[in-house]
């Protein structure tokens, strides 16, 4: 993954997407060549995990510039 974002939850059901942490439950998603996609936990009881593609969703991530002084 060239970026990930976490985002809280505001609803989580019982088989939603949401991955467990030490701090709580999660959605995180990730982004590779322009594409999105959503980390699931198939079992609550697992430390398996698995990227889904999200589908037909345009993303663009710009650039990073940064600078060293």
């Amino acid at each position: 993954m060239q970026y990930v974002f976490l985002v809280s939850p505001s609803v989580n059901s019982e088989k939603g997407p949401a991955v467990t942490t030490t701090k709580g439950k999660l959605l995180i998603y990730g982004s590779l060549d322009n594409k999105l996609f959503l980390l699931r936990q198939p079992d609550k009881d697992s430390t398996t995990v698995i990227w889904t593609m999200v589908k037909d969703f345009p993303l663009t991530v710009p650039k990073l510039k940064f600078s060293l002084n």
